[in-house]
């Protein structure tokens, strides 16, 4: 009889192992019943492998109907895709198809939380314009494409010459941060995305003396009326952006769309700062996502 029951119990186990490789859902969890999900719901936690096979189908799909259209003598490569002509860096053909698909996936919100019509958009890591292109579609005032990569800035300029001819897209060639200052810049060669004042990965190129500035000064700088609407994926720099950026958020109380990935204690961290800076916002945790044993928000909402 003892010898029945340990064979079942080891059954029992390598089933539940075997449930937990899988069948991700299960796997997913067992980490929120075992306190690894601390700011995403059970819901979002078992949804976040749908949610990344969502991301990766639709970037296939995008790549799949996209075509190159030129070269230029600099490398700079101007694609077709199915959201439309955008200029990139060299080496980076594969990046815009996942952004592209970030954006068709809504990773930054509808309804309420996303851009709205008549808004002033702060687009802090504005890449090459994908967010940039959403936010026109949806009928914003003025972009503020806040970039301080030189080959993204280039994209910027060729990807929206008549809006920025117009003021409808300003291009602002900084980064933001606490204070004004000229920091080290880490630029990747194979993902411009992933540019970085604060997270350096092996194979970067160092660029010397960058400036940065702060939300605040910013606004004052350009003459901003009101700021309606805050997106920041800034690699690592949220903190120090959030801080710099107090007085703008507690005057105009803009609706925020924060990647909250970069650091690992960004799910606790952003939020401190945001209310610090406002105490009335409600928080709503937006798609998750599973890495390095925890499953952690990818971007939070404010409003």
């Amino acid at each position: 009889m003892k010898v029945r029951l340990a064979i079942a119990l080891v059954v029992l186990s390598f089933l539940v192992v075997a449930a937990g490789v899988f069948y991700p859902p299960v796997r997913l969890f067992g980490l929120v019943l075992i306190g690894r999900s601390p700011h995403c719901s059970m819901a979002q936690a078992v949804a976040s492998e749908h949610h990344l096979r969502q991301l990766i189908d639709s970037k296939d799909r995008i790549l799949a109907a996209s075509r190159l259209i030129e070269t230029d003598s600099k490398g700079f490569r101007l694609w077709e895709t199915p959201m439309g002509r955008y200029w990139i860096p060299p080496n980076s053909d594969y990046v815009l198809p996942w952004n592209l698909s970030e954006q068709h996936n809504k990773i930054y919100g509808t309804g309420e939380k996303a851009v709205g019509r008549g808004d002033i958009v702060l687009d802090c890591g504005a890449n090459v314009g994908v967010y940039v292109r959403e936010s026109l579609e949806a009928g914003a005032k003025t972009i503020v494409a806040i970039e301080p990569g030189p080959e993204n800035i280039e994209c910027l300029r060729r990807n929206f010459p008549a809006e920025i001819a117009s003021g409808k897209v300003i291009v602002y060639e900084k980064g933001v941060w606490d204070k004004e200052d000229l920091l080290t810049f880490y630029m990747d060669p194979k993902n411009p995305a992933g540019d970085s004042f604060v997270i350096r990965l092996q194979g970067d190129i160092e660029k010397q003396q960058m400036p940065v500035t702060t939300i605040d000064k910013l606004v004052e700088e350009l003459k901003l009326e009101r700021v309606d609407y805050i997106k920041m994926d800034i690699e690592g720099a949220e903190q120090k952006a959030l801080a710099g950026g107090r007085q703008t958020i507690a005057k105009f109380h803009p609706r925020l769309a924060l990647s909250t990935y970069h650091r690992p204690d960004d799910p606790e961290k952003i939020p401190e700062l945001v209310r610090q800076a406002w105490s009335g916002y409600r928080i709503e945790c937006g798609p998750c996502a599973y890495a390095n044993g925890i499953i952690r928000p990818d971007v939070l909402f404010f409003r």
